[in-house]
Parts: structure tokens; sequence; C-alpha cells
């Protein structure tokens, strides 16, 4: 089925709780009939008319720009509710109100704070780059898309501080997004990171907490009993650990804040990732 990204052929999404513990998916992508890296970078430099069709694509899903007025303001306020296909009307009035509407909640949502946050810099230290925003805000701007001498696409930019955005998806969840095609093999393996990283992130669920001190009530025991202990039993012996364990388990299950929306996935038994 052809869908808002155009035909799939797989994808992979992860769920990830925020430090406010709100859902959200870190996911990938792949298109039917993609090529290797090497095999687009050459058709892009060598073939005119194949790049401009894949500029045309990719403009009408990853969007870098925004409409607003002469005061900087978005022309219009998102509606409570995004426009409905099923509305009496052509295709062309349709998708004229469905950019109106996006375009609204993206100036609303996607665009980054120029004074920036904690998290442009949580993993910064000290020393030359250290006040460089990790989002890479702002960004350049840039007139029309182009691909380089590289074979890199490169996509127009109106506003410096706007998060790549997707039509569709914007109107949809009425919430910031991030969107992105995946050009490199550099691009491609920081992706697949950045996703599998997520996919094992230690969010210190109560399942596994009682995962933790199951094993550790296993080492425990083990350490006691065995008649020929190793270092590391010996370790667990003298340093008293049943009481450190249970006092780390204590400690990360009090401290532990669980929103709303984390027990209400739970108790619906909702799935942690989607493939």
């Amino acid at each position: 089925r052809i869908g808002i990204l155009g035909q799939v052929e797989d994808h992979f999404a992860v769920v990830e709780t925020n430090g406010r513990g709100m859902l959200h998916l870190h996911a990938l992508v792949w298109l039917t009939g993609n090529v290797a890296f090497s095999t687009l970078r050459d058709r892009l430099l060598q073939d005119k008319p194949f790049a401009s069709r894949m500029i045309h694509y990719l403009e009408t899903v990853i969007v870098q720009s925004i409409d607003v007025g002469v005061d900087g303001c978005p022309t219009m306020e998102p509606e409570a509710m995004p426009p409905s296909s099923k509305t009496p009307e052509t295709d062309d009035e349709f998708y004229a109100r469905l950019f109106a509407d996006s375009n609204a909640v993206a100036c609303k949502k996607q665009v980054h704070s120029s004074n920036h946050n904690a998290t442009c810099f949580k993993y910064s230290q000290r020393g030359p780059g250290s006040e460089d925003c990790r989002f890479g805000m702002p960004r350049d701007l840039l007139p029309t898309s182009e691909v380089d001498e590289l074979g890199v696409i490169h996509l127009a930019r109106n506003h410096g501080w706007v998060n790549p955005w997707n039509p569709v998806i914007a109107s949809c969840i009425r919430s910031n997004h991030d969107i992105s095609w995946i050009p490199t093999v550099a691009k491609a393996l920081c992706l697949i990171y950045y996703t599998t990283n997520y996919a094992t992130k230690d969010d210190i669920s109560p399942y596994q907490m009682l995962v933790k001190a199951a094993l550790l009530k296993q080492s425990i025991e083990k350490a006691k009993a065995t008649l020929t202990p190793d270092a590391t039993d010996m370790r667990i012996r003298k340093k008293d650990m049943d009481q450190f364990a249970l006092r780390c388990f204590n400690t990360l299950s009090h401290d532990r804040e669980i929103s709303g929306v984390q027990i209400a996935s739970s108790l619906l038994q909702l799935p942690t990732y989607y493939t």
C-alpha cells in the first residue's frame, strides 16, 4: 500500500519515554526500490531528470520552511481537528487545506527556541564548541533545493530555527516531530545506532527493576553458597551486598516517577516497539 512516504518495504520503531513521562517513537523506514548509496550518488550527479524527481519527492514529504505573515507570526491558528478527506471537495482543495493546517501546526510546534534550553547542551563538555546546540540550530538558509558536489540533496529552508516536518504527520498528531532521509552510509550508521540505542535504553521500568532484583538475589545466594568462591564472590560477601542491593532497589523504586501515560500504556498492554 502507498502511504504518506510512498511504498514501504519495512520499518522498525521503538517507544521511548522522555523526562516528562510522555511516550514517543524513534523509527526507521525502508522504502521499496531504494538503491545503494553509491548508485544513488552517481545517479544524482549524472542524471538530472532523476535528480529533479528525487528533489520533488523529498520536498513533498520533508519540509524545512514555514509560511508566516509580514509580522513573523503564522497566517492562521491551528484548528482543533485536522482536515478530513471525507469533506466533499476536489483533491486540490483538500491538499490546500492540509498544507494550510499543517503549516499552522508547524509554526506553533516545529520552531526551535532561539534561547535554546538545557537539552541543547546536555552532552556538551567544557572547551571549544561547548556552546554549540546539539541539534545544529540555527541552520543555514537555502532558497532552493540542490544537489551538492558529493551527490547529497540539501532541501530548501527559509527559517533557521525550523525542525524538518511532514505535512500529514503534523496535521495528524498536531505536535512536534522530526523527519529526515538517509543519503549517506555515515548517516545510516548514525541513525541505526541512535535508534537501537533507544531500543535498548534502560528506562528502569517496574519489570526491569524486578529482573534486576532477581538477578542480584541470585548472585548473592551463589556467592554465599559456593565452596570455591572467586574474587567476585568474595567481594559480594565482604561488602554485605544483600543490604546494598536492597538499598539500590528501594532507591530506584522510590525515585522512579511514572506518568499517567506510562501507566495507561502498561495497563492497555500497548506494544513497546513496532515492526
